[in-house]
């Protein structure tokens, strides 16, 4: 139920993730599957902002980045500080830098944890910010290292859009 959630959610249908993913986290709590509780909490953050709830959301990804890291889940730590770091940078300028630091501590355990789509990912949302505040070149290098991990990881459809976002790059 939360890869549906999340499903929904990166299809732009906010309210209907938020709905599957309150499910899940009930189903998760009737059943004490103490994982699925834990990550439930990143997916739907990151719907409550697309609701336009931004603090709301930011409290789930901050509260299960902490629960995570207090379990030791790894790679639920890594997906809620991404989904913070996605959460911040929609706000755009006043947020930018803590965007930036949030999403290089993504990159940094998505490396870690050789966690290679959440790791192009993140580099994808970093070259966003770099590029939005005028460090065209250090952009270009994120996303350069974004295709590369898309490229070795299979990943079609995120392949072509970092490849597309680069060539923008030319025709500056």
């Amino acid at each position: 139920m939360c890869a549906l959630g999340n499903l929904y959610s990166q299809q732009g249908h906010a309210a209907r993730a938020r709905d599957i993913l309150l499910q899940a986290k009930g189903e998760a709590e009737a059943l004490g599957h103490v994982t699925s509780t834990v990550v439930v909490s990143a997916y739907l953050g990151a719907a409550y902002s697309q609701l336009g709830d931004i603090q709301r959301g930011l409290t789930l990804v901050r509260a299960c980045q902490a629960g995570a890291k207090q379990k030791g889940y790894g790679g639920i730590e890594a997906l809620a500080v991404y989904c913070e770091a996605a959460i911040l940078s929609s706000q755009g300028t006043p947020v930018a830098a803590e965007a930036i630091g949030c999403v290089k501590r993504a990159i940094e355990i998505a490396a870690r944890l050789e966690a290679r789509p959440l790791l192009g990912a993140a580099r994808g949302i970093l070259a966003r910010l770099l590029a939005a505040s005028g460090r065209t070149a250090e952009a270009q290098d994120e996303l350069a290292q974004a295709i590369a991990v898309f490229d070795k990881s299979k990943m079609t459809v995120q392949l072509e859009r970092a490849k597309a976002a680069l060539s923008k790059f030319s025709d500056l």
